[in-house]
């Protein structure tokens, strides 16, 4: 990769200091973020932004393209500013091309963390806005890697995946995560995934994304990382074919024909090592990994789901609104405007339960005034 295509061009700079000096003279409102901040001042010094930065800011353009039409002193002014303005838009999405080109070139090396892609499609299923179901990981498929998952090779590490595994939008580990798996199951002829989107905007955005595309019939990527464990090296897809044969594996789950066609070096997986996550990618690879379900996170979603579950998808929305909600007041602001009577009413009927809420659960339960009863007479008896 040329290392100038990570140095903001000098447009980029000059709006990245315009923005931070307006950012000093108070204009920024309260949503932006100390992070962006800093990274603003880093661009404008023509530093060298990281790989992170630039799928961060390629997604940050994608949803907020509409600040460079607000007006020149507005909040949202500043962070368009700050992310580079116009010429920032530009490079970060030219940038994010290169960085996606670079990966795709690289050679695979077995020692390091993997990349895969597969394909989603909704069948038959109602589009909806609570999380999303469908095969990460197709077996006895030929990738571009000329590397095939032999049946099994994931079982191993779905436990660890479902408890500690994260779902991305394109790997981008160095962001928050826009949802958490739920599950992932060994189904015979692959690794079958649930994941639950967060009510983060981020996540809002790449599941509103999938939706829209998946309910058009459209292709929507999967894709995971992980680490490779065992695997076996063969000259070519046939000699591959023969091992097969020799371990009595099922060759119905093979993609025979594609393999034979195989005539360089190539590689049966046996074993994943660790399965870091699923991310929601824009360029699907492998073919008939597909997309069974999209469900609705508000009716019937949690139907079966514990009450620790439901709690946490409640606080994740109550997040996700006050995120939303600054952002706006901070827009309202700008006009000298303030949140509607209605909207503050709700609001502070929405802190007062809370309030109410934290007070009952600060209270001690009934087995712990019962334990102290307990612990007392025991020290009379004594």
């Amino acid at each position: 990769m040329a290392d100038n295509i990570m140095v903001p061009p000098v447009g980029v700079q000059r709006a990245c200091k315009r923005g931070l000096q307006m950012f000093e003279e108070g204009k920024g409102g309260d949503g932006l973020e100390p992070a962006t901040i800093k990274e603003a001042r880093s661009m404008a010094r023509g530093e060298e932004q990281t790989e992170a930065k630039i799928r961060k800011g390629n997604r940050w353009w994608g949803r907020n393209s509409r600040f460079l039409d607000e007006p020149e002193d507005s909040p949202a002014m500043v962070a368009a500013l700050l992310w580079g303005g116009e010429p920032g838009m530009r490079w970060f999405k030219r940038a994010y091309e290169s960085v996606i080109k670079e990966e795709k070139s690289l050679q695979m090396n077995f020692n390091t963390r993997q990349e895969r892609q597969f394909e989603l499609r909704m069948e038959g299923a109602e589009a909806s806005n609570g999380g999303l179901k469908g095969m990460a990981l197709k077996y006895g498929e030929l990738d571009s890697y000329c590397s095939v998952f032999a049946p099994g090779s994931a079982t191993a590490a779905l436990p660890d995946f479902v408890a500690n595994g994260s779902f991305l939008e394109s790997h981008d580990a160095d962001d928050l995560a826009i949802g958490y798996i739920k599950s992932a199951t060994d189904n015979g002829v692959g690794v079958e995934v649930e994941v639950e989107y967060h009510s983060t905007a981020d996540a809002k955005d790449a599941r509103t994304v999938a939706l829209e595309r998946l309910a058009a019939g459209k292709k929507v990527g999967l894709s995971i990382g992980f680490t490779i464990g065992d695997y076996l090296e063969f000259e070519n897809g046939e000699e591959m074919l023969r091992m097969v044969d020799t371990l009595g594996m099922d060759k119905n789950l093979f993609n025979v024909e594609a393999i034979r066609k195989c005539n360089r070096e190539c590689y049966l997986i046996m074993r994943l090592a660790k399965i870091y996550e699923v991310s929601q990618v824009n360029f699907p690879a492998v073919p008939e990994s597909e997309a069974s379900e999209v469900r609705n996170s508000l009716k019937g979603a949690h139907a079966g789901s514990s009450f620790a579950d439901q709690l946490c998808t409640v606080l994740d929305a109550v997040e996700g609104v006050t995120t939303r909600a600054t952002e706006v007041l901070a827009l309202r602001e700008a006009q000298d405007k303030t949140l509607g009577k209605s909207t503050l009413e709700r609001l502070e009927a929405i802190r007062s339960n809370l309030d109410e809420l934290l007070a009952r659960a600060n209270e001690p339960t009934v087995q712990e005034l019962q334990a102290v009863k307990f612990a007392q007479l025991e020290k009379l008896l004594k």
